[in-house]
């Protein structure tokens, strides 16, 4: 029973009888026997309320205050009757009067006192859920037994997963875990019941609709009296998975880089040193003849390694020097390339064609104008011994994307040497000019345009078409005439 100022409360209005005494003694006495109960003065203490002070003959503040209060006569006394309580004179009733209004003053304070616990409980608990609620990562508590169902979460968690707080209540944890990864989790749980030692994980988890994303799960364990707790805080990890493997393609990217640099920089290197081994021994032989050819075959070797050095030196510096990114039509970017190998172009006779379809590429343009040159250049080259040679560059729809193509009839590749089209230094025809870099700067600018490049030929003699994706390509709106 909840008891407070209000249950003692005396009348004022009319005499006190001694019907309406006795009530407030028997009151007095239920009161003092909740109060030398263990588990009430316990429960009371908690709020700041010491009930022995109801029962307690000895004065307490509280009670000093109140008494101090009473002595003051700022409150109404209450009128006798006529007749004396049972067995009492008017002296001693005024005596039980004047106890029953300090008790009553009493707990009016202490009925002040609780509200006030209450306000800062409820403000202490505000600020903790703001807290709680409001955390840069998730926090899920979830039952320690059977399908570990979730028992509360907070709102980044209902966030990170796209779904409500209430809807997250109840739903075993593993609904919004990747079917794959459920055995990571259970993993996870399994050690922190038997260890009950902090624990982690990373895994998928799932979206309301769908989509996955990668997570960082750390747990801890609880024991309640009938079941364990566990507390599971979620970390977003998906931005630095991604950094991590941009990372890891950067590392192998730069192991390619350094390989091929020893290796086919070692090529024209080894063959200056021989011929210098032979240029001393034919100047002191003075064999004119072999002298001046052997400084010819020097000579193309530092041409060589000149250019190979200029063609490493180019690769390196894209992304690393990034000029303004604009929407630019794909048909002026076609024919800036175009003017940078129209000799080439004259000299085979190829004719070009490009597609009307309106499409605007966004991104470096000067990077883009590079990998139409590269793709036209390599189509010229091996449309040697073609009588009608022919360059076509259109768009596609796959998946729901645009896609450019650069077609040739040239040539064509054997279908196994396809992958390696695209390396460093790589020339399918030793005999065509350049350091075999051209490829390996288009896949370069291709990806740090969010896109991806790939290579197709039915085989020899029919020729190659190249196709590959750059992030925002989309088409231009068509005015009405």
């Amino acid at each position: 029973m909840k008891l407070t100022g209000r249950h003692l409360r005396i009348p004022r209005s009319r005499p006190l009888g001694l019907t309406n005494v006795c009530k407030i003694l028997f009151l007095m006495k239920i009161l003092r026997q909740v109060a030398s109960h263990p588990d009430d003065q316990k429960a009371a203490q908690q709020v700041g309320i010491d009930l022995k002070a109801v029962s307690s003959p000895q004065p307490t503040a509280l009670r000093q205050r109140a008494e101090a209060i009473v002595a003051k006569g700022g409150l109404e006394k209450p009128s006798l009757p006529s007749e004396s309580l049972e067995g009492g004179s008017p002296v001693t009733s005024q005596q039980t009067l004047q106890e029953l209004l300090v008790h009553q003053v009493e707990l009016e304070m202490q009925n002040e006192e609780l509200q006030r616990a209450r306000a800062d409980l409820e403000a202490s608990r505000a600020r903790y859920f703001d807290l709680y609620d409001l955390a840069p990562v998730g926090y899920c508590t979830i039952s320690g037994n059977g399908l570990r169902r979730i028992l509360e979460a907070n709102l980044t968690a209902s966030k990170l997963v796209g779904m409500s707080q209430a809807d997250l209540v109840k739903l075993p944890f593993t609904r919004i875990i990747h079917r794959e990864d459920a055995d990571k989790f259970y993993l996870m749980c399994k050690q922190l019941i038997k260890t009950r030692a902090h624990q982690a994980c990373e895994l998928r988890m799932l979206k309301r609709n769908g989509t996955a994303f990668a997570a960082h799960l750390a747990a801890t364990v609880v024991q309640k009296k009938d079941d364990s707790l566990i507390y599971v805080a979620i970390t977003d990890i998906t931005d630095r998975i991604r950094a991590e493997e941009a990372l890891k393609r950067k590392n192998e990217e730069i192991e390619l880089f350094a390989y091929s640099v020893s290796h086919d920089l070692g090529s024209p290197l080894v063959t200056i040193k021989m011929f210098l081994g032979y240029l001393e021994k034919d100047i002191r032989a003075k064999k004119e003849d072999q002298v001046t050819n052997d400084l010819g075959i020097i000579h193309t070797a530092a041409d060589k390694m000149g250019l190979m050095l200029k063609e490493l030196l180019t690769f390196a510096r894209i992304g690393h020097n990034v000029n303004a990114t604009v929407s630019v039509p794909l048909q002026e970017v076609v024919k800036e390339a175009m003017g940078l190998v129209a000799g080439q172009l004259a000299e085979r006779g190829v004719q070009v064609v490009v597609t009307p379809v309106p499409v605007l590429l966004f991104g470096d343009r000067t990077r883009l104008v590079e990998v139409f040159q590269n793709l036209l250049d390599n189509a010229v080259k091996f449309s040697a011994g073609q009588p009608h040679p022919r360059i076509e560059i259109g768009v596609e729809h796959s998946e729901g994307e645009l896609v450019i193509f650069v077609r040739d009839n040239g040539k064509g590749i054997d279908p196994r040497h396809i992958d390696g089209l695209f390396g460093l230094f790589e020339k399918l025809d030793p005999s065509t000019p350049g350091a075999g870099m051209g490829l390996a700067l288009v896949r370069r600018i291709v990806e740090m345009h969010g896109g991806k490049i790939q290579a197709q030929s039915g085989g020899v003699g029919q020729g190659v078409t190249f196709r590959f994706t750059l992030a925002k390509t989309k088409l231009q709106p068509q005015i009405p005439a």
